[in-house]
């Protein structure tokens, strides 16, 4: 049973992806190619910021993870293109599907096990090397947790547009340890944050995006998540939300504010009504650029604080201060 388009809160009842996006996996079709999914783990602290991906193109796949150490100012990352047909699983459930890559003696595991109450990401890359980045996450999420679900087409044809399903939820307890060649951090759920986004379907072959995530503890002491884009989903729903100790608030259009060619300088997000508004302070970035004859990739992601203020159901304003996050301007032809 497909869910209707919309910005929804919570799980939906008698979910399938397949159904929602009218995806094909069974066959080989122009359409399959044409699908994407991914799924991303980021996880902030006051000494680190990581984030994982695996992504599936239907006509190519690539995987990266990322470590940057906010106390020595040092970024760790490493690439993968794979074979979307060998060395990417990827299973169709957001919440108790697993998703693995295998390349060259590195590899990643996500298992999304919300029925047992937890995601796990295991990662063993590059052992010994420069590039290591060893890790076992447990990510808390249970059935009850309330995520953002969205459903959305991407034109304006309604039922017969091609469909996108995401599926999203920040501020999660985490436990763990994420090692770098130069250092090992230690998470628990006092001192490390966890966003988890996973999406499927039929994105337009030019897609543009504004995105910011981040995670910490307010002024209050509050737990606080934190998922806002701009421009991906123009077809009047969106996946602007803040959860504020594990409930989530849906918001509007949110507004991005920086330089393009000097991405390391503060930025400024926020909406129309002034419920959110935020500084993000960069502090390292990763970026890169890519143009092949059939698709081409190019994107700028910063690391950093955020600092401003977001407003509760009830009109109170809650002071954030270094809230740890990355933003992203990205654009793909795809």
């Amino acid at each position: 049973m497909a869910i209707s388009f919309g910005s929804h809160l919570g799980r939906q009842a008698d979910f399938s992806v397949e159904d929602a996006v009218n995806s094909t996996p069974s066959s080989f079709a122009w359409k399959t190619i044409r699908e994407k999914r991914w799924c991303y783990i980021g996880i902030v602290s006051d000494e680190c910021i990581s984030g994982t991906a695996l992504v599936h193109l239907g006509y190519a796949a690539n995987a990266f993870s990322f470590v940057y150490d906010r106390i020595e100012n040092r970024m760790i990352e490493k690439g993968f293109v794979i074979s979307p047909f060998s060395g990417l699983e990827f299973e169709r459930d957001p919440d108790n599907g697993s998703c693995h890559m295998q390349s060259k003696g590195s590899r990643i595991d996500m298992l999304n096990q919300v029925k047992i109450g937890n995601r796990q990401l295991n990662l063993n890359i590059e052992k010994g090397k420069s590039r290591q980045i060893l890790g076992e996450i447990e990510i808390e999420e249970h059935a009850d947790s309330i995520p953002l679900q969205l459903l959305t087409p991407m034109s304006n044809k309604g039922e017969k547009a091609n469909k996108v399903f995401t599926q999203k939820i920040g501020g999660l307890k985490v436990k763990g340890f994420i090692e770098t060649q130069h250092k090992r951090f230690s998470f628990n759920e006092q001192n490390a944050f966890a966003l988890f986004d996973w999406t499927n379907g039929f994105h337009n072959r030019v897609t543009r995006w504004n995105w910011a995530s981040a995670g910490g503890f307010s002024e209050c002491g509050k737990r606080i998540g934190i998922n806002f884009s701009k421009d991906v989903y123009t077809f009047g729903y969106g996946e602007n939300v803040i959860w504020i100790d594990e409930k989530p608030i849906l918001l509007g259009d949110m507004e991005f504010e920086y330089d393009a060619e000097n991405p390391l300088n503060p930025w400024k997000i926020y909406n129309k009504e002034k419920t959110v508004e935020l500084n993000f302070y960069p502090e390292a970035k990763r970026q890169a650029k890519e143009d092949f004859v059939f698709a081409a990739s190019s994107f700028i992601q910063a690391c950093g604080s955020f600092s401003g203020h977001i407003t509760n159901s009830n009109g109170e304003k809650i002071q954030l201060r270094q809230l740890g996050g990355v933003v992203e301007e990205h654009y793909a032809k795809w």
